[in-house]
């Protein structure tokens, strides 16, 4: 089995744990560089986003691991700092985000996803040693992506919210995969575990851990099987890319992927019958099932979902309009029948 299907079952049954876990607030930090081969060298626009009081450190944290991820694509140096000079000289307290992610977590989300799915990152697990993208580096960008990673992970300390610092922890622990920092990975990997864990069998666990662990888990997944599954999903609705990424996963990767949704979806069955993140987490795997021809488990958590709701109709299985063009989740709206009471005439 791949290397890489390893790593991801050892997340999904708790393999890696310390002796004694950590409680989510306090979970360990790595205090000491993680790259033996780390120069020390500071870029003038790295250190102006780390030191920019006007971003949020977890805002800080996300640009420089952005300014990472372009060194490690290959990017040049001048390259890089012409992307990211308007961020590190930014003078407001607001910053726009793409706007087909217009919420900070979304774009986080995004990022995750995107350090996941990156082709260098599984290749590099299946064969591991360095390989020819990376060999082609300079080693003073190699050197300036892994100083960005650090003074990410430096803004840290200040953070409060788990979705920032988990999904931060995670895309570091990616971007160090991707250089060959296996001291980096394991020690990010590490934190990750510890925090899920935590969501396992804390006693005090909140809707805050129980969100960052769901989504770092199926960003995870997302690594093995690249198949998303969206509000409107409807059977049958498949685009033929994604038929034909589905036809090329191997068992080994589809037992990997649901290894880590299942352990998301236990996780989120500590939250209350009525929390949406637990629904959907349910809702989705209807889906997800469905697409692999897994009738069986798609019926089983269908069952699970119903009963979470306590409506036994498939039409809970889509947001219903609401008016305005928003819609409303877990209720069926008869034909006809919509609330418009958005407050606009």
């Amino acid at each position: 089995m791949r290397k890489k299907t390893f790593l991801a079952i050892a997340f999904a049954s708790g393999l890696l744990n310390s002796p004694n876990p950590a409680a989510s607030q306090n979970v360990s930090k790595p205090t000491e560089p993680v790259s033996k081969n780390n120069s020390n060298l500071t870029d003038s626009v790295i250190q102006q986003i780390a030191d920019n009081a006007r971003l949020k450190p977890e805002m800080r944290a996300f640009y420089l691991l952005q300014m990472a991820s372009r060194y490690l694509g290959g990017q040049d140096k001048t390259a890089v700092e012409a992307q990211f000079k308007s961020i590190a000289t930014i003078t407001t307290s607001g910053v726009t985000f793409d706007r087909r992610n217009r919420t900070w977590e979304g774009n986080l989300k995004s990022f995750a996803d995107y350090v996941s799915e990156d082709r260098s990152i599984i290749q590099r697990n299946e064969k591991p040693g360095a390989t020819p993208d990376l060999m082609s580096i300079p080693n003073q960008d190699l050197a300036l992506a892994d100083t960005a990673i650090q003074k990410a992970l430096s803004q840290l300390d200040q953070v409060t919210e788990k979705f920032a610092t988990w999904n931060i922890y995670y895309i570091a622990s990616r971007l160090f995969q991707k250089m060959d920092n296996v001291e980096g990975t394991q020690k990010c990997d590490k934190i990750l575990e510890e925090a899920f864990h935590s969501c396992e069998v804390s006693s005090t666990v909140s809707e805050d851990q129980v969100k960052a662990a769901v989504s770092i888990l199926n960003s995870m997944a997302n690594g093995f099987v690249p198949v998303r599954i969206w509000d409107r999903t409807i059977e049958g609705d498949d685009s033929t890319l994604q038929q034909q990424q589905i036809k090329s996963i191997t068992e080994n990767d589809f037992e990997a992927s649901e290894k880590l949704k299942q352990r998301a979806a236990t996780i989120t069955d500590r939250l209350p019958a009525t929390a949406d993140l637990r629904r959907r987490t349910h809702r989705d795997l209807v889906f997800w099932y469905t697409k692999f021809g897994k009738s069986q488990m798609a019926l089983k958590e269908k069952q699970v979902l119903f009963e979470l709701v306590g409506i036994k109709d498939d039409r809970i299985l889509y947001p219903q309009p609401e008016g305005c063009g928003s819609v409303v989740w877990w209720v069926i709206r008869e034909k006809g029948i919509t609330s418009y009471d958005c407050g606009m005439g």
